[in-house]
């Protein structure tokens, strides 16, 4: 299946064969973009698509290109289970819903099974929790308030600084000046980020204080959950060079990134649809 710059599909096998015999799908609908995995024979397909419609509609786009690549259809899966904002709307999945973390921590310990805490970056906020290697959580805690830690806020320092969000994390690390932004909503932002640029401060060392802002709320969410070795980083913005490097050294701990970060939770989701008979939590 031919792949362009809006919708993604790949196949790949997992670093750790814990899933056999039965297909299961997990869907993460988020406010940027709907995630489908697919499990079966011990391999996964995943497709990704932006969230330009309504989430029903995503989720079964989403999903039977997962299953395209597997050469299956949805006639041949045992069970779905939905995450994400949107997730508890999805018809395909029943009732079948698992949080965002839960499901994050169980798509992180089946591709790294090292990891101890998971940062999950969303477009809204972002949450830290720590886990066990089986992918069973121990504790989290979520920070979502008025799109002061997530893509939302790299969103409008984009749009003002007239930077490709895809680009903006590599700038950033070209800053030869320590700059601050001390606005922790998206919108006083925007004002402080206009000013600095009024000032004569360089694209650069404006996105490194963006994100500096936003990976000091990261490490001192963090802090508050002891948080342990390994650490990863996962959702779209994970992909965010200057992201990462923000949190690795304002909390100085080396952050892993998986190959593709943005379908853990709907990985998660994929091996808790294994569960599904009995209590999902």
């Amino acid at each position: 299946m031919s792949c362009n710059d809006s919708e993604k599909s790949h196949v790949r096998t997992p670093t750790e064969d814990a899933i056999l015999a039965t297909v299961t799908a997990g869907i993460d609908v988020g406010n940027s973009s709907t995630k489908a995995v697919v499990l079966y024979d011990g391999q996964m397909t995943y497709a990704i698509v932006p969230s330009l419609e309504e989430s029903q509609t995503l989720a079964e786009r989403a999903l039977l290109q997962a299953l395209a690549e597997a050469d299956l259809s949805l006639n041949d899966v045992q069970s779905i289970v939905a995450s994400g904002a949107g997730g508890k709307e999805i018809a395909l999945a029943g009732n079948h819903y698992l949080s965002s973390i839960s499901c994050a921590v169980k798509g992180i310990a089946y591709l790294h099974p090292s990891v101890r805490t998971v940062i999950d970056v969303g477009a809204e906020g972002f949450c830290v929790a720590n886990c066990d290697e089986s992918g069973m959580l121990l504790e989290y805690e979520q920070h979502q308030k008025c799109g002061s830690g997530g893509g939302m806020f790299l969103e409008v320092a984009a749009e003002i600084l007239d930077v490709e969000l895809e680009e903006m994390g590599a700038l950033s690390l070209q800053a030869e000046e320590e700059i601050q932004i001390t606005a922790t909503c998206a919108v006083f932002a925007e004002s402080e980020i206009v000013s600095l640029i009024h000032k004569g401060k360089s694209r650069a060392d404006i996105l490194k204080a963006v994100h500096n802002s936003i990976g000091g709320r990261i490490v001192s969410l963090l802090s508050s959950v002891d948080f342990k070795r390994d650490v990863a980083c996962i959702g779209g913005v994970a992909r965010n060079a200057g992201m990462v490097n923000a949190i690795q050294s304002l909390a100085n701990v080396d952050i892993l990134v998986p190959e593709v970060p943005e379908i853990v939770v709907a990985l998660g989701a994929a091996i808790g649809a294994k569960r599904k008979g009995g209590e999902l939590k």
